[in-house]
């Protein structure tokens, strides 16, 4: 059961009524203190990155306007609505940290001269006898992470001390004291091993020690994690990589200012099945949660809930839904807790998420929104014809059904539709005044889509009682939100940075700009 036909469209008009167009040159009402800080009509423009006390935007296309046929960047200053040309220091590239390998003079050691730029003073150092970078101490009074013969001629892992260059070996060439770690499909033969595999990508740094892959005695190929300082081994062996393949990394998400809690995930080759096996390491816990072996799509991104404690894995387009053309994947649910791997959609899933507080998740599967428990249980289908959902405050799941943007209590099994805003598109942006713009019922977004002009009306729209919209701006094309450096009684202002483009050229076509304040938003 697709769940296609559970939704219909909400008529908003009265809601949002039309506005005039600013194409002729007439002025038009703009509200929070709209202010033009450049004008401009250029239908190349677009913003790049939020600064402290300035934006930049690019003009240009490969063949089309920028000069030299390309991109040209900018900075504008939004107080003074001065323009720069974005040009490195002495039209050179800027000093950064930057770290090499340089063949050493005696070839036959396989080894090279690793050299490198302090960040600080960009003065080079270096080493001899290195074989592969793992990290370039990008970070005053950080180390760097190498792979080198040690005293026994196999590869071992190395800090390299910027200041002092003393080398310090991490973990040794031979294998020390070493076990199976728990959850591991564990395997007959002795575990004994002379260096690390010379693959400086399957080393990955994790609350103090590592991930890595060794090459073992009898030839074959086992990822460890290690060394422990205590404990019955120093080394835990979590599973083996099949010949002439490699264990991929699969990247996990966490919200924002939320630690990791030391998860690291993997996708495996299985040569059996001509698929691939998802592998999960509890590093806090020293447990191995293997997925059941998939010869489906791979797994690209992993999803964690707030508290950390399970994870949906599936499609690059869970951490971004905008990419348009991703195809969709299974969806594989992982709780850490219950040291558990259940698969909640077999293929074409494009979107999942959990809500804030964990107790609830959905997922996106060829347009039909799907809801249910932050365990994956009592699942239950919302409606089709669904784009961009996602939570935005308690169960309350916001989304675009068909051309306008509504939303749903993920707990109501009515599906009972809460309209927002006619004709949404774009970003949308959530404004909280009582948790400091943080999540909240007011958000920024553009409604009433021209089609003419590819713009729309820019507004604050309060979403449980979308009547209360403030206007910001018609006829926008662009925007970005910054907060960079304002501060009102303690609390974050918000200027919205708009690109206005009318019909038809206007004095008023260009860059302006919003302030909002905390008052604006009772």
């Amino acid at each position: 059961m697709t769940g296609r036909g559970l939704l219909c469209t909400c008529a908003l008009a009265a809601v949002f009524p039309a506005l005039p167009s600013c194409g002729a040159g007439t002025p038009v009402a703009r509200g929070f203190g709209s202010r033009q800080v450049l004008p401009i009509r250029d239908p190349t423009f677009h913003f790049t990155q939020n600064g402290s006390s300035a934006i930049d935007y690019s003009t240009g296309q490969d063949g089309v306007d920028g000069g030299d046929g390309g991109v040209s960047n900018w900075t504008l200053d939004l107080a003074s609505g001065q323009v720069q040309p974005q040009t490195p220091p002495d039209g050179g590239a800027r000093i950064g940290c930057s770290c090499g390998l340089i063949q050493d003079e005696d070839a036959g050691t396989g080894t090279y001269t690793f050299t490198f730029t302090d960040p600080q003073t960009g003065q080079p150092a270096s080493v001899d006898g290195v074989s592969a970078i793992v990290q370039c101490p990008c970070v005053a009074g950080a180390t760097a992470t190498v792979l080198r013969p040690d005293a026994t001629g196999g590869l071992g892992i190395f800090s390299i001390d910027p200041t002092t260059l003393v080398a310090t070996e991490l973990v040794p060439a031979t294998l020390g004291t070493a076990a199976w770690a728990n959850g591991a499909a564990t395997e007959t033969a002795a575990l004994a091993s002379s260096g690390v595999l010379l693959m400086d990508f399957s080393v990955t740094p994790i609350d103090g020690h590592f991930t890595y892959e060794r090459t073992m005695t009898d030839g074959s190929t086992i990822m460890f994690a290690g060394p422990f300082p205590s404990g019955p081994a120093s080394e835990l062996a979590l599973f083996g990589v099949p010949p002439a393949t490699t264990a991929r990394t699969v990247s996990v998400s966490y919200p924002a200012q939320r630690p990791s809690p030391g998860v690291l995930a993997w996708e495996v080759p299985d040569v059996a099945s001509q698929g691939s096996s998802l592998v999960i390491w509890d590093d806090g816990h020293q447990q191995l949660i293997p997925c059941p072996s998939t010869t489906g799509p791979i797994t690209e991104v992993g999803l964690a809930s707030a508290d950390g404690t399970r994870i949906l894995f599936g499609p690059t387009t869970l951490w971004d839904e905008s990419q348009a053309g991703v195809p969709g994947g299974r969806l594989v649910l992982v709780s850490l807790a219950s040291e558990t791997c259940t698969v909640l959609v077999s293929s074409d899933t494009t979107e999942a998420g959990f809500s804030a507080d964990g107790s609830k998740m959905f997922w996106l599967t060829d347009q039909t929104l799907w809801v249910a428990a932050g365990d994956g249980s009592g699942a239950r289908p919302v409606g089709g014809n669904v784009a961009f959902p996602r939570f935005v405050e308690g169960t309350e799941l916001e989304f675009n059904l068909g051309q306008d943007l509504v939303w749903v209590d993920a707990t109501d099994s009515s599906n009972a539709v809460h309209p927002v805003a006619e004709h949404a598109f774009g970003a949308f942006y959530d404004l909280d005044p009582a948790n400091k713009y943080g999540e909240g019922p007011w958000l920024v977004a553009r409604y009433a889509f021209n089609t003419e002009n590819d713009t729309g009306t820019l507004g604050v729209i309060d979403r449980d009682a979308p009547t209360k919209t403030k206007l910001i701006s018609p006829e926008v094309a662009q925007y970005m939100m910054r907060t960079g450096g304002l501060v009102d009684g303690g609390t974050p202002v918000l200027q919205i940075v708009y690109l206005v483009r009318g019909r038809n050229p206007s004095p008023q076509d260009g860059v302006w700009v919003a302030t909002i304040n905390r008052a604006d938003l009772p």
